[in-house]
């Protein structure tokens, strides 16, 4: 008879920040610009702009792609494997306790 407990702990961590400081709105001179979505404005950051219409599959943008976006995820694992030998047959069992905690603050 085996009785094996594992333990676990896990965590993710992404952070995406915009790479060049002069993509704000205050920068651009854009704080006078009305917003559809006031709300939606996150760290002052100006939209992503496409210029599309032509022939060209990827026409030019200017923007901060995916920024700001921040998360993390932090998950807590048991598991509990039970084996034993009955004469020729071999009995197996498994109990998991998981629970995880997420936090995205996500805006595109």
């Amino acid at each position: 008879m085996v009785n094996e407990i594992l333990v676990g702990f896990g965590k993710n961590q992404i952070n995406i920040d915009a790479a060049n400081p002069g993509l704000t709105r205050a920068v651009n001179g854009l704080t006078s610009l009305p917003a559809l979505f006031p709300g939606a404005i996150q760290q002052d950051y100006i939209p992503q702009f496409n210029f599309n219409g032509g022939r060209i599959a990827n026409g030019p943008n200017y923007g901060t792609n995916n920024a700001p976006f921040f998360n993390y995820n932090r998950t807590f694992d048991i598991v509990d494997n039970f084996s034993k030998l009955v004469g020729t047959h071999a009995l197996k069992a498994r109990r998991l306790f998981s629970t995880q905690l997420e936090r995205p603050d996500c805006v595109y």
